[in-house]
């Protein structure tokens, strides 16, 4: 009867260090989230001040139209390369900051 209270003692210690490394797992991948859901608001933060404010939109539409479309199109074309650059770098980086 000892060994079986022993077993599920073992058991029960094996099961609590288990859940306290998943717990310690979900935490570090919510902390992951963070950045990425920050630039999300602060995107839908600057979507809702644009439409508070329509001299902004009429302003940018008129940039638009004054721009030559073509460097528009190269602009948009080097932000694209930017984003994707800095994308696959970050993780990099990341890595060596720890």
């Amino acid at each position: 009867m000892a060994t079986k209270v022993d077993d599920l003692s073992q058991r029960r210690q094996l099961l609590l260090s288990r859940s306290a490394q998943q717990r310690a797992d979900i935490v570090a991948g919510s902390q992951a989230l963070g950045r990425p859901l920050q630039t999300v608001d602060h995107g839908m933060q600057f979507v809702k001040n644009l439409g508070r404010h329509p001299g902004w939109i009429a302003g940018i539409l008129i940039a638009v139209a004054l721009i030559k479309p073509r460097r528009i199109v190269a602009t948009l074309e080097a932000a694209r390369v930017a984003t994707r650059t800095f994308g696959m770098v970050e993780p990099i980086i990341e890595r060596l900051r720890r």
